[in-house]
């Protein structure tokens, strides 16, 4: 299965006038030194920034960038983030048909670091005829032999990954735009209990494998429906809107063009690493079903199962390999016409084990790669 993935870094230093002795500051009227020759455009038009374009570059840029849009593809459609304020982390999370995307724009005591993954395994891609892949109907089956080439099944993959530093988002309290699922044609209670499933299934801690519920655990607060929308947009953008001080789920249309089945926008503190707002953004036009069909299932996925791999990531997960993991709930890939993201493998009960309490099994927390949001098995 093909895996391809691109960590795009950008560092840029900015100074200030405050950090220079009295004697050096320089008159009012003096002009700002320029940008290193090349990136001069960064300060021009205040258009998006492609992140393809800023790979392994350092620079002072003349203008503030916060509040600018970074895109992940070089092509500047797609997943895309607004460049934080100081001591803020932004990370966006789109799943799609057979991969995912991850793109994070962090400005750390100004210091702006980008990165841009796409992983994906080759399979389930929205383009593909409309004819079933082999595990099209054999949906609830963990670890068979139709599932990728992963090693054993859920209840023997052990990794997982964290986002933010490892620290999670251990209250969160969150609104449900209810009547937004009838954009996607789905009743409204019926979303509303797989969205809420789907949650306790990481404040649970619900898995396949027998395993002990943890002593601690994330905890978590429904509080209510809301008319707020998730502050993500169709064009797979976490808006100027994000943070605003709520967590919102919501259901609405991607682009023509982005095969996105779900988005998630994560803010976290530089100083505490911990995850403080999540919004999530669930696609109404990309066949999100409630029910399953039992035979000649194709390019239907189920809503409980993608909803938790979103949780996943509000509460601080990322993603592991999907060669080696790929039957876990937070394998990049969700697969087609399948339920058995709706609950945990023990690699995703390790991880909010390790995040929220004691280790189940002996063990190293995840380093670098595992901030940066994939093991790579």
């Amino acid at each position: 299965m093909p895996k391809s993935t691109r960590l795009l870094t950008l560092t840029l230093a900015a100074l200030t006038a405050a950090a220079l002795p009295v004697a050096q500051l320089q008159p009012a009227h003096a002009e700002q030194p320029p940008s290193p020759p090349g990136l001069e455009w960064l300060c021009e038009g205040g258009g998006p920034i492609p992140a393809a374009e800023l790979v392994n570059r350092v620079v002072s840029p003349a203008c503030s960038l916060v509040g600018r849009m970074v895109t992940g593809p070089a092509d500047t459609r797609g997943l895309n983030v607004r460049v934080p304020e100081p001591g803020e982390l932004v990370r966006a999370f789109a799943v799609k048909p057979g991969g995912s995307e991850v793109l994070t724009v962090s400005n750390l005591d100004g210091e702006i670091r980008t990165e841009f993954d796409d992983t994906a395994d080759g399979a389930d891609t929205a383009d593909t005829a409309d004819t079933a892949h082999p595990d099209d109907t054999a949906h609830g089956a963990r670890g068979t032999e139709a599932r990728h080439d992963a090693v054993a099944g859920p209840c023997e993959q052990s990794a997982y990954a964290f986002n933010h530093g490892g620290r999670g988002f251990p209250s969160l309290r969150w609104y449900y735009n209810s009547g937004s699922a009838a954009r996607a044609g789905l009743s409204v209670a019926g979303a509303r209990e797989a969205i809420v499933r789907a949650n306790r299934t990481m404040t649970d801690v619900r898995d396949d494998c027998g395993l002990p519920r943890p002593d601690g655990r994330a905890r978590s607060e429904y509080l209510g429906d809301t008319r707020a929308s998730a502050n993500i947009d169709s064009g797979a953008g976490c808006t100027s809107g994000f943070p605003d001080g709520d967590n919102t789920v919501s259901w609405g249309p991607f682009d023509s063009g982005l095969n996105y089945l779900a988005l998630t926008c994560t803010m976290s503190s530089s100083a505490t690493e911990q995850i403080y707002e999540a919004d999530i953004y669930l696609a109404s036009n990309r066949n999100l079903t409630l029910d399953l069909p039992k035979k000649g299932c194709s390019r239907l996925w189920d809503v409980e199962a993608v909803a938790t791999h979103e949780w996943g990531h509000a509460f601080g997960l990322g993603h592991v390999d999907e060669e080696t993991n790929g039957d876990l709930t937070m394998s990049p890939a969700i697969t087609s016409c399948d339920t058995s993201a709706r609950t945990l493998g023990l690699g995703d009960h390790r991880g909010l084990d390790a995040l929220y309490g004691a280790p189940s099994q002996p063990g190293s927390r995840p380093g670098l790669l595992d901030w940066v949001g994939d093991i790579l098995g």
